[in-house]
């Protein structure tokens, strides 16, 4: 396993290097030893460096790439800029590269393996069709480029290292360079968002991503009352209950809410002997 999978974190400034270490802590309380990168600015390399937690650490210099003065937001330098570059940092025969603000609750062996075993290059979560995505006008949007109205979620990439890889990103590229003439919407910052361009760059490539309910995945924004583990898919328009329980919780209110740490300590207990 430690030659094979590892999970790999974006984390552009020091508040998200120290960020993903809740996920982390979290991941080790569920047993996950799988190694973690982490890709950072070349200034916080040395930071990250000393906390000995990284496997591997990997720097892109944001300001000096060449789409940097495509990118009109912070969001589009610091995330979908990056996003753009992911397969160019693989370790592993498989990645999973999962946002900062997110906690695991149980073992996540099985999504592992349910991942693996699609044998598909770039997976990502979401729904394979919904046209009302993308502020209600998703539909509208993959009739005029001629795409299918798929939806992705940005929280999990899942990467099988293959020269296939290369060709898929810069289809999320060309998509990103064509934004406002594909007519999507800059309705996030006042910015381009990614989900869509890896939603042209699925549909170029005959890829399709995984419905948030047909396999116990991820679940969004968990009250602190809930039980962890859980079972409880809570995306609006797949909500149910899962057959078994949800590894990732992806929560939006961010690191410090008040939800976020009271799931996190529910965690570290339940798993600490």
């Amino acid at each position: 396993m430690a030659l094979k999978e590892s999970y790999l974190f974006l984390c552009f400034g020091k508040s998200y290097i120290l960020d993903c270490l809740d996920l982390i802590y979290t991941l080790r309380s569920c047993e996950d030893l799988r190694s973690v990168n982490i890709i950072t600015l070349p200034e916080d390399y040395d930071f990250a460096k000393k906390l000995n937690i990284f496997k591997e650490v990997h720097t892109l210099d944001i300001v000096n790439h060449e789409l940097f003065h495509f990118c009109k937001t912070n969001f589009e330098r610091f995330c979908l800029l990056p996003r753009l570059e992911l397969y160019k940092f693989l370790t592993t025969d498989y990645t999973m590269v999962l946002d900062t603000d997110m906690l695991c609750s149980y073992s996540a062996n099985e999504a592992w393996k349910f991942l693996i075993d699609k044998k598909q290059d770039l997976t990502m979560l979401g729904s394979k069709n919904n046209p009302h995505w993308h502020w209600g006008h998703w539909g509208s949007v993959c009739s005029k480029i001629n795409i299918k109205p798929q939806e992705t979620h940005g929280g999990l990439f899942f990467l099988r290292k293959t020269n296939n890889l290369k060709k898929i990103f810069d289809d999320a590229r060309e998509c990103f360079l064509n934004y406002d003439n594909f007519g999507m919407l800059r309705l996030y910052q006042n910015g381009a968002v990614d989900e869509p361009c890896f939603s042209y760059a699925f549909s170029k490539n005959s890829l399709s991503p995984v419905e948030f309910s047909d396999f116990p995945i991820m679940t969004f924004n968990l009250n602190l009352n809930d039980d962890i583990p859980t079972k409880k898919m809570t995306e609006e328009r797949q909500a149910r209950e899962m057959g078994g329980y949800i590894p990732f919780i992806h929560m939006f209110e961010k690191n410090h809410g008040k939800n976020f740490l009271a799931i996190k300590e529910k965690i570290i207990k339940k798993y600490t002997h």
